[in-house]
């Protein structure tokens, strides 16, 4: 299956997270942060952690990395910005930790979220401050491949 299946099943959780849906949960559309939105993810294409022939005849795993970049606005009150890092966080952490196969995705073994990035403030191309905090999601997909041989 391609990587742009994995990445379409990963938004349709995001998708079930409460606050989240196509006006500020994306793929690779940064616009949306021009927009003033609460919060947004945006994903994009990480690396291929591994690919590996399990089985014959050409049983392949692969493990994805699709990398959600949580977008939160600065504000001037950091008490209220700690709660909303501490809060929007562990919400994307508990959603996918329902999700493993991705809400049945074909193919998909296992989904985990394998490193978060410390929060980092960032600027926009609109010049409104975000704090940016990137997950690293790694999924183990497993298909048939036909040999050509």
């Amino acid at each position: 299956m391609p990587y742009e299946t994995i990445e379409i099943a990963v938004l349709g959780i995001v998708h079930k997270i409460d606050g989240y849906g196509a006006i500020n949960a994306t793929r690779g559309d940064f616009s949306i942060l021009r927009d003033g939105v609460d919060k947004a993810i945006v994903l994009m294409p990480g690396g291929v952690r591994n690919r590996e022939l399990i089985a014959a005849p050409r049983r392949m795993s692969t493990a994805w990395v699709v990398n959600l970049m949580l977008y939160i606005p600065s504000v001037q009150d950091y008490i209220d910005l700690h709660g909303r890092i501490i809060s929007y966080r562990q919400e994307i952490i508990d959603e996918f930790d329902k999700w493993h196969r991705l809400n049945g995705t074909a193919g998909v073994v296992n989904s985990l979220i394998v490193s978060i990035q410390e929060p980092m403030p960032m600027v926009a191309s609109s010049g409104r401050g975000y704090i940016k905090i990137m997950f690293d999601l790694m999924i183990t997909e497993r298909t048939t491949v036909v040999s050509g041989e």
